[in-house]
């Protein structure tokens, strides 16, 4: 499409004229474009006809910083993004460390660059798994950056990284694309690239493609649609387009993987009529200016049959109640889901055994059929003890009860003397009381940068997990290993070598995140009256974003309804109570449920996430629990900003280090 030929209705957008840098006279596909600028901005007289031209300060391969940014005054400015110059340059603000594909030393997928369209220029970087048996044929995940239509590559370090863990994840051939963008290559060029790679894989379905991964290695009747933010818009568009017979795209598309989704609209909705533009840099008073700049004009678009079976979502939730109500309209399946790896979980569990009848599926972590299998889809990776090396951190494995596997990873600084005692946390770690363990690469890494922060010896217990083994049995298993543990506070007691020589028994905390938050809870007030607790004194307890809940919805609960009934499900799964979501166990606040006065320790700390669904039952749990008899100390923290465990996932984050301060010093100050 020549778009010197569109026409552009929008009295209010001034016409420029680009090129690329490179060429005084052409841009990268041949032919002089236009681009438009809203006239507050560009502060430019249409009457005149200025034609001013624009060439890219930062080509795909060049840091933007490497080169020197224009002198001119600037006429428009996207935050942290880019800007666009008087004298027509346009200076990239986003950093392209380019990384070069290779093979990964963790992960085993290998990446390579290739040219999808010569004539065009459009390039890709495929990635592989490591292949244990070449006669197998694995799904095809294309996928599409995020950027705002404006920055950003798939060579970049973090969709690089992004890419390879999806395709270790769920053992896919991934063809990440590189598309052309605006300012200098308005919409729709970023679609009709998108589009031209998509026909080029589809080109490799007989086999005889020109690209080897793809003829050797692809299942071209298994294919996936992804990306995340303007990439995930790319992918929407694609799957409406896709069902169009004369694109002759010979694929089974299977389904789109939509990650922080980039929609938008004149008309506010939800959490955007009211959230204040001066909150953060990306507001609605930003993306009310970027769309108008990436795509100077109403394109039409032709509505086709959209030939996917499903559609995932993983968003920020406060678009929920739009695209759940949008998205609707064409999609058999929805999943919701903020969690990190459910990409590669979704696209895994469309490719299981779709023969078996399912019995319950809580989806993006485990799948329960008729016939008793259980597939978990996430939440079963595991990691070696050993020496940290970034923090210091020297961690082991122990069996604590061989009879029913109960087991923990026990941490301490590597410096630790036996002359100097330190505090001793017993850790439970979260999951729901259904996924993720004491050797979870997350927990790994998140707990060795808590116990090189506040310099403690950290016992992360290992409970058994449903369904398989549903409630009572992690709360029985944790209560064995505290046993286990308080057995080493007697001098003839216990064998455990780290105990005797490096804790102190007088300075002894239970902390958990999540489900293991319940955990804490329940122990602290079983011990206030039982025996263990006269042989292990709690000085305090830390419950990280704890897992409380109810039948009946509270806070941002009674809104947003999907978070409400997915964590209903949750629950259901792991308690087969009659009692529900009321049940005592996971509702302190019902009929049964004991007071709190009885907590069996001075100090507690309370910490929530403000985007977290979990927030409002941890806020009313401090609030009951100042205005209750307890006679000891409550804190309460919350984390700007930030949802559900984001510090296993992310533990090297500003707000993941601050939290982990806060615990130190919560922790060293008792």
């Amino acid at each position: 499409m020549n778009l010197n030929h569109i026409s552009y209705p929008n009295s209010h957008l001034v016409p420029l004229l680009f090129q690329n840098s490179n060429d005084p006279t052409e841009d990268n596909h041949g032919s002089m474009k236009s681009l438009f600028l809203p006239t507050d901005l560009a502060e430019l007289n249409r009457e005149d006809k200025k034609e001013v031209k624009i060439s890219l300060i930062a080509p795909l391969n060049l840091s933007p910083n490497s080169m020197e940014p224009s002198k001119q005054e600037v006429v428009f400015e996207l935050p942290m993004t880019l800007r666009v110059h008087k004298d027509g340059n346009v200076e990239r603000l986003v950093p392209t460390d380019f990384i070069p594909p290779s093979t990964d030393p963790t992960t085993g997928v290998s990446s390579k660059d290739i040219v999808v369209v010569p004539e065009s220029s459009i390039t890709a970087r495929l990635f592989l798994p490591k292949i244990t048996d070449p006669n197998k044929k694995l799904a095809v995940l294309v996928y599409f950056h995020g950027g705002a239509f404006v920055v950003n590559t798939p060579f970049i370090t973090p969709f690089h990284k992004h890419v390879t863990t999806l395709v270790s994840e769920a053992s896919v051939v991934a063809v990440s694309v590189d598309y052309r963008k605006a300012p200098e290559h308005p919409i729709p060029a970023a679609y009709e690239d998108s589009m031209a790679a998509l026909k080029w894989v589809a080109s490799h379905s007989n086999g005889d493609g020109p690209e080897p991964w793809l003829n050797n290695h692809a299942d071209f009747q298994r294919v996936f649609l992804g990306g995340s933010s303007s990439g995930a818009h790319i992918s929407h568009n694609l799957a409406m387009t896709a069902g169009n017979p004369e694109l002759g795209l010979d694929i089974g598309l299977l389904g789109i993987a939509l990650v922080h989704p980039y929609f938008w609209g004149s008309v506010p909705i939800g959490s955007e009529a009211v959230y204040p533009d001066g909150k953060a840099v990306i507001n609605r008073g930003f993306l009310d200016l970027l769309w108008p700049f990436t795509c100077p004009s109403d394109h039409p678009s032709d509505l086709m049959l959209v030939q996917h079976s499903a559609i995932f979502v993983y968003f920020s939730f406060s678009f929920l109640c739009f695209l759940l109500s949008e998205l609707m309209l064409y999609c058999s399946q929805i999943i919701l889901t903020n969690n990190t790896l459910s990409c590669g979980a979704f696209i895994l569990s469309l490719l299981m055994d779709q023969s078996k009848e399912i019995a319950r599926d809580v989806f993006p972590f485990v799948r329960v059929y008729k016939d008793g299998t259980i597939e978990r889809l996430a939440g079963a990776e595991v990691s070696d003890a050993g020496l940290d090396p970034e923090t210091g951190v020297l961690s082991k494995d122990t069996v604590i009860v061989p009879e029913s596997g109960v087991s923990a990873r026990l941490y301490r600084p590597n410096s630790a003397k036996g002359n100097r005692k330190l505090p001793l946390v017993i850790y439970y770690h979260g999951g729901g009381f259904f996924i993720s363990s004491a050797a979870d690469p997350k927990y790994h890494n998140s707990l060795n940068r808590l116990v090189a922060e506040a310099n403690i010896v950290l016992v992360s217990v290992d409970y058994r997990i449903a369904p398989e083994n549903p409630l009572p049995a992690a709360y029985e298993d944790s209560w064995a290993a505290l046993q286990w543990v308080a057995a080493h506070a007697k001098e003839d007691g216990g064998s455990e070598a780290w105990l005797k020589d490096y804790v102190d028994f007088g300075r002894v905390f239970l902390a958990g995140d999540s489900c293991g938050a319940n955990v804490a809870h329940h122990f602290a007030l079983k011990l206030k009256d039982c025996e263990l607790g006269q042989q292990i004194n709690i000085q305090a307890i830390a419950m990280i974003f704890p897992y409380f809940w109810g039948k009946d919805p509270i806070g941002v609960e009674v809104t947003d309804q999907a978070r409400k009934s997915m964590v209903d499900n949750w629950w259901l799964l792991v308690c087969p109570s009659e009692k529900g979501c009321d049940d005592p166990l996971i509702n302190p606040f019902t009929d049964g449920s004991p007071s709190l006065e009885s907590l069996a320790c001075k100090k507690l700390l309370v910490i929530v996430a403000e985007n977290d669904i979990l927030r409002d039952r941890g806020r009313l749990y401090y609030e009951k629990l100042v205005k209750s008899e307890w006679k000891g100390t409550a804190e309460f923290m919350e984390i700007p900003g930030e949802d559900h465990v984001f510090h296993i996932h992310n533990p090297d984050c500003e707000n993941a280090k601050t939290m982990f301060k806060g615990l130190a010093s919560f922790i060293n100050q008792t």
